[in-house]
């Protein structure tokens, strides 16, 4: 079984055509936030799959396991809480994957 750990920063998955401004409007809900992403992120390359880190977005991560699905990662991650409270977090931050399309990569959802 994979570890989780609880972070102070997140981490999110690259889609097709996603920038730093993009990224900002997502997660901060204010696109003017994309330097604090870009200065963090500056010797990535902006390519679809590839993580990148999201300042001050607290939350867990942990790597999906094989036959794992979506709601057994997140009931992993966030033991005794509804699944449901953190479904569309998953999406979000994992570019709208299932779990059983990203076994063994580290996916993140924030605390909130």
């Amino acid at each position: 079984m994979s570890e989780i750990t609880k972070t102070r920063d997140g981490y999110y998955l690259l889609g097709e055509g996603q920038g730093p401004s993009e990224v900002a409007a997502a997660v901060y809900g204010n696109v003017n936030k994309y330097a604090e992403i870009s200065t963090v992120n500056s010797d990535l390359e902006w390519l679809p799959g590839t993580h990148i880190l999201v300042p001050n977005k607290e939350g867990r991560t942990t790597v999906v396991q094989e036959n794992e699905t979506t709601f057994e990662v997140i009931s992993r991650m966030f033991p005794n809480q509804p699944v449901h409270l953190y479904l569309d977090r998953f999406y979000m931050w994992n570019d709208g994957f299932d779990a059983e399309d990203l076994v063994g990569v580290m996916v993140f959802i924030p605390e909130r």
